[in-house]
């Protein structure tokens, strides 16, 4: 139950499961789709679940009730009330009015022009009414189009009152798009996953955002698109979904698991980009058909790379070292030589040479994994994007580069270089 500080929240549930004129449309599933949503909004939400509608309604009850229940003198402008229809939904034709409407228990079906239409729920809640903050959900066929003509029926009765209290709206969320059907039960399924979606909010608001929900309802895939419409705003949107897992003492935990989705995304690049980029051009063939290490030479480059890589950390002048040279030179192929000798994964997966096979034995033998994680360089060495970088800047931090250019003499060549192949 609401505190004394909490506006009171109350549900109106009601599914047309079974049509006494026309058992074909009948869905049974739509009872459970009602209880589900019951369940959501008492135990997750703290609504009170107002029964007198029921289920199968006639479209006198069904008004009626609806009526009856805003007009009542229990009333109170802050009240939180949330309304789950669903059944049969049709567009009638142009020739027939147009519009959507709902079919409910009575509903003639040689006579679907009789139907509800869906518009005049506005007037029906909202005219003469101290209701200000409405949610309505749409579970229905077509149930989009119904929910923009409801839209712009509200907008009709919005009186003048209604601006006077803050934090009023009518949001209308909708099963389906205009000329999409919906699935019975998934309405509900869908919601009470996105609810319980911790990317969806996590510990720190009080309320879910609406947005967040039907963004997260849309992701779950399907053949149909949940809309969602607000109108009649005068601040911040009604809390119409109180959030289960609000605790503001877990809040850090919600911080935490945001860096680390981060440092896994940024993980995740740097694989791609090492066995995508790095690891290929090191490998020493342009062709991706052809598999093995073709890599020879560079033995000057390897040596010098090795050289700086070896230098005590503890120096106060160690400088960073930029590789630089013309475009085709090999900046890639020797920069993804030394990631390949430090990631053991990927030296084991893609058959590797050990390192004493490549450039000085005894210097090139020494690098490991440890060395080439550099203070300046936290990540495994990468190559400047771009080609022909050859003016070496100074740091923010006041370190120095030190310049390092590719350019080989024949005898750094090994055959495969002089001809690739």
């Amino acid at each position: 139950m609401p505190s004394e500080s909490e506006p009171r929240r109350f549900l109106i549930a009601t599914a047309t499961a079974h049509y006494k004129n026309e058992p074909s449309w009948d869905r049974p599933g739509l009872v459970d789709a009602r209880q589900d949503i019951i369940d959501l909004f008492t135990k997750q939400f703290g609504y009170e679940h107002v029964s007198d509608l029921g289920l199968d309604p006639s479209q006198h009850q069904l008004t009626e009730r609806l009526r009856a229940f805003c007009r009542s003198s229990e009333r109170e402008d802050d009240d939180l009330v949330a309304v789950y229809l669903a059944g049969h939904g049709e567009v009638l034709d142009e020739e027939d009015g147009g519009g959507h409407v709902l079919l409910t228990h009575d509903t003639d079906p040689d006579d679907i022009t009789d139907a509800l239409p869906t518009e005049l729920l506005a007037r029906k809640m909202l005219s003469g009414t101290r209701v200000r903050r409405l949610l309505l959900l749409l579970d229905t066929c077509y149930s989009g189009q119904g929910g923009n003509e409801l839209t712009a029926a509200a907008l009709r009765r919005l009186n003048r009152a209604w601006g006077t209290v803050s934090e009023t709206g009518l949001v209308i969320v909708s099963s389906a798009q205009p000329f999409e059907q919906a699935e019975a039960g998934a309405f509900p399924r869908m919601l009470r996953e996105a609810v319980e979606n911790v990317a969806t909010a996590g510990h720190g608001p009080k309320a879910l955002a609406l947005e967040a929900v039907v963004q997260q309802m849309n992701a779950q895939g399907g053949h149909q698109r949940v809309g969602l419409t607000q109108v009649g705003l005068t601040g911040k949107v009604p809390a119409f979904f109180p959030n289960p897992r609000h605790d503001p003492q877990l809040t850090h935990v919600d911080l935490a698991v945001q860096q680390e989705a981060a440092w896994q995304r940024e993980a995740d690049r740097r694989d791609v980009e090492l066995h995508t980029r790095l690891l290929k051009r090191a490998m020493g063939s342009a062709d991706p058909g052809r598999h093995g290490w073709w890599f020879a030479g560079r033995r000057t480059a390897l040596g010098d790379i090795t050289d700086w890589l070896a230098e005590p950390r503890s120096e106060p002048t160690r400088c960073a070292l930029v590789v630089t040279a013309g475009p085709g030179s090999g900046k890639t192929a020797v920069l993804g030589l030394f990631a390949a000798l430090a990631h053991d994964g990927a030296r084991r997966c893609s058959g590797c040479p050990e390192r004493r096979q490549l450039g000085r034995p005894a210097d090139v033998g020494r690098v490991g994994p440890a060395a080439l994680q550099s203070p300046l360089h936290p990540t495994p060495l990468r190559p400047l994007h771009g080609h022909g970088v050859h003016s070496p800047r100074r740091q923010a931090s006041g370190n120095q580069w030190k310049s390092f250019s590719l350019e080989w003499r024949p005898a750094d060549l090994g055959p495969a270089e002089r001809h690739p192949p």
